[in-house]
């Protein structure tokens, strides 16, 4: 059973990442303590999939509502930077989007910081509100909800639906931050590899940098075709590795453990 003590001190641990990372980036404005900031968060994310699964949509969509305007803002000011990282990597010259993300990095950065302590209060009273929802999960719950999400991986990565291996990456990354609150004792009962889905959402990770990239530049009819031509090839390098790690993927996503009791050697 996931205790509520235990989820308890998981969400106010994350409430106090949060603020950390917050304050951080309103001292120092780096990009890190952004990209820290939304892992954190979708970490609070993750776990108010996990209240759904004992308190239902409706009681948690207002939580659910309140990190969004955080969250998008965190990921405007961080898309930017990285298209602009990916466009120098590549050499790929392409004005109108240089011109769009400079803006962004010359703008919302300030903006952001005045709303720090605006956001704080939000994501204090979010996790306020979660704090009273909280209870027990049973261990078949929880078991029942990892095989679903399992599934609806093994779906796509076996067959690398690429308008769905983003969504998949994200079911990943939910798996893994819900796995990180459990116990020992429940970590061997759900027999999860972690280091296998670690390792398949990077993958996804590098496909899906690439692609939104293309797709972007794409848009815009970008004039460097080598460019374009090595962030295509770097896709579809990584579309194989996705289609190769998920060969027998459920004999790689489990872990056999001998639940047998161990007799003791005279």
């Amino acid at each position: 059973m996931l205790k509520q003590k235990r989820q308890r001190e998981y969400l106010i641990r994350r409430r106090r990442k949060v603020s950390s990372s917050l304050c951080a980036f309103a001292r120092s404005g780096e990009q890190q303590e952004l990209h820290t900031l939304r892992v954190e968060l979708k970490r609070i994310k993750a776990f108010i999939k996990l209240v759904q699964l004992y308190r239902g949509r409706k009681q948690v969509a207002v939580q659910l509502r309140s990190i969004r305007e955080l969250f998008q803002h965190a990921g405007m000011i961080r898309e930017a930077d990285l298209n602009l990282q990916m466009m120098k990597q590549f050499h790929i010259s392409q004005p109108v989007v240089v011109a769009r993300a400079g803006l962004i990095l010359r703008q919302e950065p300030a903006r952001f910081r005045s709303l720090v302590t605006y956001y704080n209060e939000i994501i204090k009273d979010l996790v306020k509100s979660l704090l009273k929802l909280l209870r027990p999960l049973r261990d078949r719950k929880l078991k029942g909800w990892v095989n679903r999400q399992l599934k609806k991986i093994a779906a796509v990565v076996t067959v690398v639906q690429a308008d769905q291996l983003h969504t998949a990456r994200k079911r990943i990354k939910n798996l893994r931050y819900i796995y990180e609150i459990c116990s020992k004792r429940l970590k061997t009962k759900l027999a999860l590899n972690a280091d296998y889905l670690d390792q398949l959402q990077d993958v996804i990770g590098k496909w899906h940098d690439a692609d939104v990239a293309i797709r972007l530049l794409d848009a815009h009819n970008a004039e460097s075709k080598k460019g374009l031509s090595k962030l295509r090839a770097q896709r579809d390098e990584a579309s194989a590795a996705i289609f190769d790690m998920s060969h027998d993927f459920w004999d790689k996503v489990t872990i056999v453990t001998d639940l047998r009791p161990q007799v003791a050697h005279k």
